[in-house]
């Protein structure tokens, strides 16, 4: 029987193939980009070939690698460097993994502005303005034009690396959460009297050079998305209405396949992720209100059940797609079981961050209190289970080309 009649009528909006740009996807399931604290040498390592590799065989429809920097003056711990060449066969590696199991992947292209620390750069953070990050307290340099040329072209770069890679697409992350973009497109946080402060037709101009920026460097026929602000929470930011106003204003640009609408900065730091002490479905009304106002697909995000509710949200037409991310770090095998109608064999994310954000801040690498095998598939995920079933396939994954997809 195809495993597909299994799933049931009230979940099937969440398996219609959907095409973003030129890329065609299987499902409408998302696996965000996030932070795992996996790279060795902020190069990819074999631990993310295997943990990216875990979910594709899971059954994600689009998976995202987060947070390369794409730039000398932002890192953080533990993540990669988009910016440098030597990411590319690391990159190819993740991604003809996932595509050997029927996944897209795109590989988001960040810089942490205002919201990191000149201890791991030993330069100053950049921001549009000299106004701190609420969390971090450190005061930015207000970036010059130059430097502002400078960020805009090291995108393309960032970019360039990931097509190389064999990635799918890139994605913008930092146009959410009060990082460097995001940073631009908020008078909390934007204070210039220049071509870059003031109307909001100034604070969007560097993200639509950005986009400018990267079209040029990868073509039309690459996936490129946005994650945007639906709603800052902080005193003087951006609101739904401003969220509709940047996303029409990056469709007339075009250039910009799909458009995650996430929320929040640090200034209510427990929101980024939002944890249990939030409802359920937390941003959906924001990600229903840029998708009114746009044509461009969106995709919802923010403690979105894996079920009925994530279904509805796809065919009450608020989202196109759903990011179920912190669930697949619980449940690599989410997507299957609902596909196969299995809703009860789900392992559901309660949503603590124990394991997945509050690791990375003591500085380990993420992993899940509902699954100790996340961020270990090297040692328990399923091609290491299969292969200690089959002693051959245990010594051909020590030997042969598969050693160098992670085993």
């Amino acid at each position: 029987m195809d495993m597909s009649d299994a799933t049931p009528p009230e979940l099937a909006p969440l398996f219609e193939p959907l095409t973003l740009g030129t890329v065609t996807l299987r499902n409408r399931i998302v696996m965000a980009g996030h932070s795992t604290g996996m790279a060795e040498n902020h190069l990819p390592s074999e631990r993310h070939v295997a943990y990216y590799r875990e979910r594709a065989i899971g059954g994600a429809g689009l998976i995202g690698v987060a947070f390369p920097a794409v730039h000398p003056s932002t890192e953080e711990n533990g993540e990669l460097r988009a910016y440098d060449p030597a990411i590319v066969p690391g990159l190819r590696r993740i991604s003809d993994a996932v595509h050997a199991h029927g996944a897209r992947i795109a590989m988001q292209l960040g810089h942490a502005g205002r919201q990191s620390s000149s201890i791991l750069t030993e330069q100053p953070l950049w921001a549009p303005s000299n106004v701190p990050c609420p969390f971090n307290l450190e005061m930015p340099k207000e970036m010059e034009l130059e430097d502002i040329d400078a960020i805009v072209d090291a995108h393309a770069i960032g970019a360039r690396h990931a097509r190389e890679g064999g990635m799918d697409g890139v994605e913008l992350q930092s146009g959410y959460g009060g990082y460097l973009l995001a940073s631009f497109l908020s008078e909390f946080s934007n204070r210039r009297d220049d071509e870059y402060g003031g109307e909001l037709e100034n604070r969007v101009r560097i993200l639509l050079r950005v986009i400018d920026a990267i079209r040029a460097e990868v073509g039309h026929d690459y996936l490129v998305g946005l994650n945007l602000q639906g709603h800052d929470f902080s005193p003087h930011g951006l609101e739904a209405p401003d969220a509709q106003a940047i996303a029409r204003a990056v469709e007339a640009n075009g250039g910009v396949d799909y458009i995650y609408v996430k929320a929040a900065t640090y200034f209510e730091a427990n929101q980024n992720v939002p944890d249990m002490q939030h409802p359920k479905l937390i941003w959906s009304s924001l990600a229903a209100a840029v998708k009114a106002a746009v044509s461009i697909p969106v995709v919802a995000v923010g403690r979105i059940p894996a079920g009925v509710e994530a279904a509805e949200l796809i065919a009450s037409g608020k989202a196109d797609l759903v990011a179920l991310t912190r669930q697949q770090i619980a449940d690599p095998e989410t997507v299957n079981k609902l596909r196969e109608g299995r809703l009860d064999d789900v392992r559901p994310c309660v949503a603590c961050n124990q394991g997945c954000i509050d690791r990375l801040f003591a500085g380990s690498s993420a992993s899940c209190i509902h699954n100790p095998a996340a961020g270990y598939e090297l040692e328990h995920g399923r091609r290491h289970a299969e292969a200690r079933r089959d002693p051959e396939a245990r010594r051909r994954r020590r030997s042969g080309p598969g050693r160098a997809e992670g085993g």
